[in-house]
């Protein structure tokens, strides 16, 4: 099946066609993809440091308000991984937080071994697995975030 190879140069191609920063200063999602349990899914990388707060909220581009339109969020994540993981036991590098049914998140970057290499995003599952989704929220939504 050739859907899935589609997709990720589809998501490539939309990363780095639209990787500048949004007017308001919200971060737009870097990766994603669509289809699977009829979502979008979507994330992108945000630079904090070990021990710091992380705080995101989904936005509406063009206004910078919290984001409440169609496609509806399902789910907002935080998610924390060791860079330095040997993936032996994937769970133990990896920590996070989701919300359902809302558009902030926020937790520590800190996973439970310690590490001080890390990869933290945030991510944000829509409702309706269609391309037209898919490009609304790469086009029109982002996260505005703070690291404390």
């Amino acid at each position: 099946m050739i859907v899935a190879p589609v997709l990720a140069v589809l998501a490539a191609f939309v990363s780095s066609a639209l990787a500048a920063p949004a007017g308001c200063g919200a971060a737009r999602f870097q990766s994603g993809m669509y289809g699977p349990s009829n979502q979008v899914s979507v994330a992108v990388t945000i630079p904090a440091k070990p021990g710091q707060t992380v705080t995101g909220t989904i936005v509406d581009l063009a206004t910078c308000a919290p984001f409440s339109g169609s496609p509806a969020i399902v789910t907002v994540k935080g998610g924390v991984l060791d860079a330095d993981t040997d993936w032996s036991d994937p769970e133990s590098a990896m920590s996070g937080t989701t919300v359902n049914n809302a558009n902030t998140v926020s937790f520590v970057a800190e996973v439970p071994n310690g590490s001080q290499h890390l990869t933290t995003d945030i991510s944000a599952a829509f409702t309706g697995g269609t391309l037209a989704n898919f490009n609304y929220v790469f086009q029109n939504v982002g996260v505005m975030y703070t690291l404390e």
